[in-house]
């Protein structure tokens, strides 16, 4: 069967196949690995599978990537939602300055330093600029950091469309 390399796809199907990947990668994938995300995205009109994974111990490698991406090829083949798409499999590191989007990110980089971005201008600043991230609340939705202050507050950043929260490991934080 051809598969078909421009079919439209509504939000929720795109989000099921994201769910029915990390499904498989969760339950294949060596235990020293972690996946942080997976996102299906069509770009000048071919469709790309990114599945971002972390090594928890240390910096995930390039030869890490190339194992993991051996490992899954075959798996998210048998995935039914994907029978009918031609698609490209990528498998990477979430990077260094990740900008963070879902509940699983926020706790995988519970600890790291963070800065959140204003989007626009028009709108009142962030409650809090840089800090460290300390969880996520669902119920808000809302990143949880605390500032680099002596005071260390927790501060809750409401996650909207004009808001993002961004790894920066340039950030010092004095201990």
């Amino acid at each position: 069967m051809k598969k078909k390399r421009n079919a439209r796809l509504e939000e929720h199907e795109i989000r099921r196949i994201e769910e029915r990947v990390l499904s498989v990668a969760e339950k294949h994938i060596p235990d020293r690995f972690y996946v942080v995300a997976v996102s299906f995205e069509k770009e000048s009109g071919h469709w790309f599978l990114r599945v971002f994974v972390e090594n928890p111990a240390e910096r995930i490698s390039l030869k890490d990537c190339e194992e993991i991406s051996r490992l899954l090829d075959p798996l998210v083949d048998t995935v039914t939602e994907l029978n009918d798409l031609a698609y490209n499999l990528e498998v990477s590191s979430p990077g260094l300055n990740r900008v963070l989007k879902t509940e699983r990110e926020f706790n995988f980089f519970r600890g790291q330093p963070v800065r959140v971005n204003l989007l626009q201008d028009n709108i009142a600043p962030p409650p809090i600029g840089t800090g460290i991230l300390e969880g996520f609340d669902p119920g808000q939705p809302a990143a949880l950091v605390r500032s680099l202050e002596p005071d260390a507050t927790i501060v809750p950043v409401p996650l909207t469309e004009d808001v993002e929260v961004v790894l920066d490991p340039e950030i010092t934080v004095h201990q």
